[in-house]
């Protein structure tokens, strides 16, 4: 089984970044906000910047690895008018390495960042769809949260809001 390594994606580590996100909108245009044709219109200074400014304590940019390759990522943010609350955004793996726990992976580190900051709640939106990335959410405890929406100005397509509720430590 091929090795799947998990880390925080470093400023300089734009360029691989930035090609996980444009294929992540390349393979899934129905799964994300933001289309491939925005994001690909974007200078090599917006993202080095992207990965230049992220606090630690508040974002937690991931990339995971299969054999020393980049072959997924997410993007985890809590902000400071919900310190309770830890979203997850831009989660995407490559076709090639699906079904194989690299999804599991990084919501189990997405999690574990948002107990260590205090977090008490996940909230992500996914498309209304019978796919792997909702039986994925299921499967990790999120519910739906709320009404759909559109998935973006125009789409036809929905997301639903989801959240999971982490346990509270014992004092």
């Amino acid at each position: 089984m091929d090795t799947q390594h998990i880390r925080i994606l470093a400023a300089d580590d734009w360029p691989l970044y930035r090609d996980l996100r444009l294929a992540s909108l390349a393979d899934s245009p129905q799964a994300f906000g933001s289309t491939h044709r925005e994001e690909s219109q974007r200078r090599d200074s917006d993202w080095i910047r992207r990965l230049a400014d992220p606090d630690p304590d508040r974002e937690l940019p991931l990339v995971v690895e299969v054999e020393g390759r980049g072959a997924g990522l997410a993007w985890g943010r809590i902000t400071a008018e919900a310190p309770d609350t830890a979203a997850l955004y831009q989660v995407w793996v490559h076709p090639a390495h699906r079904g194989r726990g690299a999804g599991q992976l990084l919501l189990a580190t997405f999690t574990e960042w948002a107990r260590l900051k205090g977090a008490h709640r996940l909230v992500l939106d996914v498309t209304v769809a019978d796919s792997p990335a909702m039986a994925l959410y299921h499967r990790a405890g999120f519910r739906p949260i709320g009404p759909t929406r559109p998935l973006r100005p125009g789409s036809e397509h929905r997301c639903q809001p989801m959240c999971r509720e982490l346990e509270r430590p014992v004092e």
